[in-house]
């Protein structure tokens, strides 16, 4: 079942800095709308902010502890030009199994391709002390429907030494990643534990 009336707040570091329940009570309501990013039911939740350069976490939730399937989309605004952009984008979810599985998209916009690198963690958690991670993380990156690249255990890919190299190795061999360089277009990051394993896992997308 999908998440009925969802709730956002922005943190920057532990501090929340922003928050939404219903979109169409923001101020800037107007300029969400105009940039085509409105949500589509008002009980939906949407902020338009803007950010120093730095890191920033969305804690995304149902409201009165309401639960369900929710999704949280990130964009840069198109109002905002000769600015810094996006360079890193992760989110943490639990990882069941079939349609349960978790899945995070991205685009890449303009005309030129991106080196990514995508990675699907899970142990490395339990050192933060996050209970329930996933023990064995496997990635798919998909683009229109169909997989692309797919990767269990990071170290066994032909973009090991690659993905050392640009400083995003994951702490734990049996953590997965990727390194492609992709075209302009829409991608999927499908995360999934190996053979049918469950719990807590993390995406993450770099553009290097």
């Amino acid at each position: 079942d999908t998440l009925q009336d969802p709730t956002l707040v922005v943190f920057s570091g532990a501090d929340p800095i922003a928050s939404n329940d219903d979109w169409e009570d923001r101020p800037e309501k107007t300029l969400i709308v105009d940039a085509g990013l409105a949500p589509q039911d008002s009980r939906e939740a949407a902020l338009m902010i803007r950010l120093d350069p730095g890191a920033y976490t969305v804690h995304l939730r149902g409201k009165d502890g309401g639960e369900g399937v929710g999704q949280i989309a990130v964009a840069e605004s198109p109002y905002d030009y000769g600015r810094s952009h996006i360079a890193r984008l992760s989110g943490r979810a639990l990882v069941l199994t079939d349609q349960e599985r978790t899945m995070a998209g991205f685009q890449i916009q303009g005309d030129t391709p991106v080196t990514v690198v995508v990675r699907g963690l899970g142990p490395y958690m339990a050192d933060r002390g996050v209970p329930g991670v996933l023990p064995d993380p496997e990635i798919f990156l998909i683009a229109n429907g169909e997989p692309i690249a797919h990767n269990n255990d990071w170290r066994d890919g032909t973009d090991a030494d690659g993905i050392q190299q640009a400083g995003l190795a994951p702490v734990y061999d049996q953590e997965a990643a990727l390194m492609v360089r992709l075209e302009p277009g829409t991608y999927n990051v499908l995360l999934q534990g190996r053979d049918g394993g469950t719990g807590v896992g993390q995406i993450a997308i770099d553009a290097l």
